[in-house]
């Protein structure tokens, strides 16, 4: 997966993160931020540096914030031990774009895959706060909450999709008493011809 990395400014050194069982998901509460606002914003409050470790845009554009290794500062009481993942939006009352879900979705498996075990959960599942909104699309998203889950959705789909096939193809194909193969010529394929036996006429 890109990841963009973009060298914000800090004001100081990251500690490191000592252990990863834990994502969190975040969303900047604006409709309208770029990964350098949302950094400039924490560096305000007297932070070290951005907050979360990834930020995805609307546009599914996914940048790097805090180094992956870092101790964040998005979840309190959790930083020590969680990945920090924020979205840009109010989702509250915003719906998020495909573009920002798929890349979500795409940033959560790589992550799982690497933390084996982890658990997703969103800000207000560790804290008291609305955070990532009410209109966030919690039942989509929590799909990959295990690092073999996503992999056994996509089986299932597949079957699913082989069984619709499988469905079709015998209602549309011909009754085996209504065919004649040709003979074999060289190593010409066989084609299916579809014939009639003419009725008798009853004098």
């Amino acid at each position: 997966m890109d990841i963009i990395n973009v060298n914000l400014p800090t004001n100081g050194s990251f500690k490191r993160r000592n252990k990863t069982d834990e994502i969190i998901l975040h969303h900047a509460e604006a409709s309208h931020a770029s990964v350098e606002e949302v950094n400039r914003w924490h560096l305000e409050r007297g932070w070290t540096g951005i907050g979360y470790n990834f930020y995805i845009r609307k546009d599914g554009k996914v940048y790097r914030g805090r180094p992956e290794w870092a101790v964040g500062a998005h979840a309190q009481g959790h930083n020590s031990r969680a990945i920090g993942i924020c979205v840009e939006g109010s989702y509250m009352t915003e719906t998020m774009p495909q573009a920002q879900l798929d890349a979500l979705k795409g940033l959560i498996r790589t992550e799982m895959r690497k933390y084996p075990g982890a658990k997703l959960l969103r800000h207000k599942d560790v804290n008291s706060t609305d955070c990532p909104g009410a209109k966030f699309p919690w039942a989509e998203v929590q799909k990959y909450n295990t690092e073999t889950t996503a992999k056994k959705e996509e089986t299932k789909m597949t079957v699913k999709e082989f069984a619709a096939h499988e469905e079709r193809y015998q209602a549309e194909r011909p009754t085996r008493s209504r065919i004649r193969m040709l003979p074999r010529l060289g190593r010409r394929r066989q084609t299916p011809v579809l014939w009639t036996v003419p009725s008798r006429r009853v004098r």
